[in-house]
This record gives structure tokens, C-alpha cells and sequence, in this order.
């Protein structure tokens, strides 16, 4: 039996993959199904302890215990698929429920539950500090000593009741599966888009959208705006881009700054000079015009003031500049290409089930670094797995062993005799010897199809590029390429006692099992799905074997037909092998014509077939990637 990791390591694992990129935004798709109530109580703690490190995480979840529940901020409740809440959790939540909702029993039942809980928890507090002034009271003898004493010791046998003894969400999810259920949906819809908080939400909405408008205009030289907070006082927005003087000259981006300002939710017109410095941070402030800023995350615009002067410019940059940076970026991964192949590449024995045995730790770990460590691919274990499997080594190498051995016992020593009658034996085993790497190819195209899920995780969280991909898999098969075309091609090309240069043997089966390999990945990240891939390759391949000479010259070929074998690769990669062995010593053939003339290659240069069938590595290769980059065939 293989040991495997439970589910909650599995949880782990994969929100600690996800945080390596260090993300602003965590999405999270029901991060506690599967799991037992204390596991998903530890995944959900680690989870809400990312926000501490400015992470916003938006969850999906079913059936949260109390606890869980009290971990999140704000909840929101769709019904197919139309919001009928977004607000606070807890109390808030309840409110709403039993005051605006039809039919919300159960909802006011529950709030009940906590108003009797909250009278509980005062008369708790209360008979405590009643026994604190017992000493004082009973000292006096007095009438009223009785009444205090009363009061303490009934208040000894009151427990404060804990919030988490009732479970908000189900009251909330269960009243509205019943209104849906009864075909009340619409209601419960209706009520959310009239009522006060959806106003409040659009209008701390427009408040981010005010905030992200001023931070995408440059800010004029002089340009200040006033407005008045919640408590009424009069703050001054800036920006961060002034430099504090001013020229006289207003500028067309200049008058967009300002009307951006102006139209921040409470601006006001008024006259000042205040040095322009724009807080790139999702959050509000409440200093006054003369003090320098402070944020309070998690609020929904940064307004910051300073005085005149450079120096006061320098030191009031907000903490969240750093957030607004990020945010602002147009790359879709910040590792650079060549670290990323390397990463893939590198071997780390048993990595796997030590990034399973730490996931807690790699969690924790890269919460608590995010800020400070600069994001970092997954752990490198895939190359050093896979030249350790026979399950991947296999197709790869079985195939072309079983096939260099038969055409070695076939066609043994034919290669040095050059009489007519063996001229197509030797002409047979080189046009075998080119067609082996294509259909060996075959056993290429699961690797882009199985990695699919995982390749479109990993290149949605920014861990690298197309590019970085399609080259760490094409080193990664390369490599093997060429042990198995030095090792194969050396006993074929002697065994078979060949003429010519063994390099050019050589190198044309590698290049030509390198386009072939390829040429597997171009149709594998063009197939939606396993079985069109499968049915693709082979299907392409066969048509080629009627265009590369060897079965029809290309004299013979009808002339709508030419073009194909122009664009066909096994034609040069046989060319070249037909060169190299008979470009020395070409003898007659059929019909008063030689073998190279006969098959139309005489003049033909083997290395200028080389290079050509490089090139179609190439084409490949950029069809490939474009292929992967620009084609979806499935969604995160």
C-alpha cells in the first residue's frame, strides 16, 4: 500500500502552494469539505491568519460551525445566483434577517437568544463588580448591606454565555433555502437592493473606485482638495506625485486630477497649499490638516495630510505604497523565465512527500515571511521524480529499444553491400531508422495533457510563463533524447555496417525525434482532451510517410500533391540519410539512373537537410507555445 496525506494536509498543501506567489486576493472553493470539525477549524485559523498580512480571502463554504463563522468578516448569501446579503457576519447579519426579510422566525428567534445572552454576560459582569464593593458596603452595617450581598451571590452562578454557543449561519442559510424553496426569492432579492446597506456598500464602492481614479492620474503641482470626515472635520486629500511647487501652468491631467478629487464622495472647494501626496492604500484616515497619516486596513480610501516641504514629503508615505505597487503591475509572473526552468529541472530526492509532511509549517511559514520574501516557485521535485519512474521512463525508452533492435537483426550488415538488389534493404532500414522517432514521438503527448489541471493552477498564480513551461519540459526530454540517440544510434549505424559519418546519423535522429517530440506537444496543447490527442498524432503522422520519397519519389507525385511533401520533416530527415550513405559511392539503380538521381536527391546537401529539419523544430516549437499560451481548454 502507498502512504498517501490525509485531507487536511491536502487543504494545507494547497493553500500553501497558492500563497507562494504571495497574492493580494485568496480565493478559496470550499476550503473545509472533507474534513472533520477540528481539522477544518485549524485550516480556516491558519487561513484567517493571512489577513493580519494584508490578504483579502473570499471563500465559498458549507455548513461552517460557529466557530469557523466568527473567523470571517463579512458574509454574503446568493440565491440563484443573486445577492440577498453582503455585510457584516454575526449580530448584523441576524438584524437584517428578522428585520427585513418576510418570514424570518427563526432568524428573530435567534436574535432573541443573543439579547438574552447579552442581559446574561451584563448580569455576570454586574455581580462581579458587586463583590468588589462588598467590603465597603458591609462595613457600614447599613440597611441596604443585605441587598448588595443578595445580588453578589446570586451573581456568583451566573456563566457569561459565549457568542459561539448559536450558529449564525445555519439560521441565516436555512430561512433562506426556505424562502427559495417556497419561491420567495425574489423577495428576499428585492429587499437587499432597497434597503440602507446596499446603499452603504455602493457607496464605500465608490469610494475604491474614487481612490483607484486619482491614483491612475498624475497629480497637478499644487492641487488639494478638502473634505469632511464622518465626525465632521475637514481633511486634505493629496497626492504622492507633487513636488510642492507649483509653475502657474494647468495642465489637461492636471484639471482631470482635480475633478477626480472632487468628485471623492464629501469633497468640498477650498483654498490651500498643501504639498500633493497621494496615499496608494485601501484605507481611511482620521487625521486632521495638520498631522501626519496613519491608516486603518481594511477601510476603503487612504486620505493623508502633510505640511509644505519636501522633508514632509519623505516621511509620509503610506505603508500600503507597497500594495498600490503591486496591484499596479502588468506582468503576469515576477520570477524571472530562466529561474523557473531551472527550478522545474532541479532533482530533490523524496520533495513530495516532504512538502505533504510540512504542509502546516510551509503554510504558517509563508504567512508569517510574505512581506519580506520575494515569491518563489513550487518545490522542485517533478524532474527527479520522473527519471526515478519507470511509469514515465517506460514509453520513452521501450519503444525505440524494441524497434532499434529489430531493424539491427533485420538488416545487419546490409549497409556495405551496394549491389541492386540490396539497394532497397539499405534504402528500407534508413527510411525505418527516420520514421522511428516520429511515431516513437506518440508517447510524448500525455505529458502536456495530464499536467493540463496543474500547469493552468500554477500559471494562474503566477509561478511562470508559458514559455517557462514548454522549456523546462523540452530540456527535461532533450536530455533523455539524446542518451537514447547515443546509445541506439551506435550500434544501429555499426551493426548495420553503414556508410558515411556516424555524426550525421546521429544528429539527424535526434533532431528528428526532437521535432517529433515537439510536434507531440504542439498537438497535445492544441487537443481539448486525451483522446482527440491520441487520435490526432498518429492520424498526422501517417500522412506523412506517403510524401517523404521513400514510397514515391517525388518526381512521380501528382503535382497537386508536391507542395505536402515539401512541408513534410521525414522527407529531409531521409534525405539526409540517403546523402550520407551513398554521396561517395552512388550507384546505378534503375532505368540507367543512380540511386541519388533515381530518388531525386542528387546535388542535395545533408547538412542544408539538417537545417531544415531544424527549422520545422522550431515552427513547432513557436506553435507550441503559442498554443499554450493563447488556448483554453479549461477553466482554474
Amino acid at each position: 500500500m502507498a502512504k498517501g496525506i490525509s485531507g487536511g494536509q491536502a487543504k494545507r498543501t494547497n493553500i500553501g502552494i497558492a500563497l507562494i506567489s504571495n497574492p493580494r486576493v485568496l480565493f478559496l472553493d470550499e476550503p473545509t469539505s472533507g474534513l472533520d470539525s477540528y481539522t477544518a477549524h485549524e485550516v480556516m485559523k491558519v487561513v484567517s491568519g493571512l489577513v493580519a498580512d494584508g490578504t483579502t480571502i473570499a471563500a465559498t463554504i458549507h455548513s461552517p460551525t460557529a466557530a469557523i463563522f466568527a473567523l470571517f468578516d463579512r458574509v454574503m448569501l446568493l440565491v440563484r445566483g443573486q445577492l440577498v446579503y453582503f455585510g457584516p457576519q454575526g449580530l448584523p447579519a441576524l438584524q437584517f434577517a428578522a428585520a427585513e426579510w418576510p418570514s424570518a422566525t427563526v432568524a428573530s428567534q435567534l436574535l432573541a437568544l443573543h439579547r438574552a445572552a447579552d442581559a446574561v454576560n451584563a448580569a455576570a459582569s454586574g455581580g462581579v463588580a458587586q463583590q468588589q464593593k462588598k467590603p465597603q458596603q458591609g462595613a457600614g452595617g447599613g440597611g441596604d448591606g443585605g441587598v448588595f450581598l443578595a445580588a453578589a451571590a446570586a451573581a456568583e452562578h451566573v456563566q457569561p454565555i459565549s457568542a459561539l454557543a448559536f450558529n449564525n449561519a445555519e439560521v441565516l442559510v436555512e430561512t433562506v433555502t426556505e424562502a427559495d424553496l417556497g419561491g420567495r426569492a425574489e423577495e428576499l432579492v428585492d429587499v437587499y437592493k432597497n434597503s440602507d446597506l446596499r446603499k452603504e456598500n455602493n457607496r464605500q464602492l465608490e469610494l475604491y473606485l474614487a481612490a483607484e481614479t486619482v491614483r491612475s492620474i498624475r497629480p497637478p503641482p499644487s492641487s488639494t482638495c478638502k473634505r469632511k470626515d464622518e465626525t465632521g472635520q475637514q481633511v486634505t486629500a493629496v497626492s504622492l506625485l507633487g513636488s510642492g511647487k507649483s509653475d502657474g501652468v494647468i495642465s489637461k491631467r492636471d484639471e482631470e486630477f482635480g475633478t477626480a478629487i472632487q468628485n471623492l464622495p464629501g469633497a468640498v472647494d477650498t483654498p490651500g497649499d498643501v504639498s500633493p501626496v497621494r496615499a496608494r492604500a485601501p484605507a481611511v484616515t482620521t487625521t486632521t490638516t495638520t498631522a501626519a497619516s496613519t491608516t486603518a486596513a481594511g477601510s476603503a480610501l487612504a486620505i493623508v495630510t502633510v505640511p509644505d516641504g519636501d522633508d514632509a514629503q519623505r516621511h509620509s508615505v503610506s505603508v500600503s505604497e507597497k500594495v498600490a505597487q503591486e496591484l499596479a503591475t502588468r506582468s503576469e509572473t515576477v520570477i524571472p523565465w530562466y529561474w523557473g526552468v531551472l527550478i522545474l529541472l532541479k532533482v530533490v530526492i523524496g520533495a513530495t512527500a516532504a512538502a505533504a509532511a510540512a504542509a502546516t509549517s510551509v503554510v504558517v511559514s509563508t504567512a508569517a515571511a510574505a512581506a519580506a520574501a520575494p515569491p518563489r516557485p513550487p518545490p522542485p521535485y517533478r524532474t527527479g521524480h520522473n527519471i526515478r519512474s519507470l511509469a514515465w521512463l517506460g514509453p520513452r525508452i521501450a519503444d525505440k529499444l524494441l524497434a532499434s533492435f529489430v531493424i539491427l537483426t533485420l538488416y545487419m550488415g546490409v549497409g556495405d553491400e551496394l549491389e541492386a538488389k540490396n539497394i532497397m534493404n539499405i534504402t528500407a532500414a534508413l527510411f525505418m531508422w527516420s520514421l522511428l522517432p516520429a511515431f516513437g514521438a506518440a508517447s510524448y503527448v500525455p505529458a502536456l495533457v495530464l499536467e493540463r489541471r496543474l500547469f493552468v493552477r500554477e500559471r494562474s498564480d503566477g509561478l511562470y510563463r508559458a514559455f517557462t513551461y514548454l522549456a523546462a519540459k523540452l530540456v527535461e526530454e532533450l536530455l533523455l533524447a539524446l542518451v537514447i540517440t547515443l546509445a541506439f544510434s551506435a550500434y544501429v549505424f555499426y551493426g548495420l555496417q553503414l556508410r558515411g559519418d556516424w555524426v550525421v546519423f546521429c544528429l539527424v535522429y535526434f533532431v528528428d525525434l526532437s521535432v517529433g517530440i515537439v510536434l507531440a506537444y504542439l498537438i497535445a496543447a492544441m487537443s481539448p482532451n486525451m483522446d482527440v490527442a491520441n487520435a490526432a498524432f498518429p492520424g498526422f503522422v501517417v500522412t506523412l510517410l506517403f510524401f517523404a520519397g521513400q514510397l514515391m519519389t517525388l518526381e512521380a507525385m501528382p503535382v497537386w500533391w508536391k507542395w505536402y511533401s515539401r512541408i513534410d520533416f521525414l522527407r529531409y530527415a531521409w534525405g539526409a540519410l540517403m546523402v550520407n550513405q551513398f554521396e561517395d559511392n552512388d550507384p546505378e539503380f534503375a532505368g540507367g539512373l543512380t540511386v541519388l538521381q533515381y530518388y531525386g536527391l542528387q546535388g542535395a546537401d545533408k547538412w542544408a537537410y539538417l537545417g531544415y529539419l531544424s527549422l520545422f523544430w522550431l515552427v513547432f516549437a513557436v506553435l507550441a507555445l503559442l498554443a499554450l499560451t493563447y488556448m483554453r481548454h479549461q477553466k482554474r
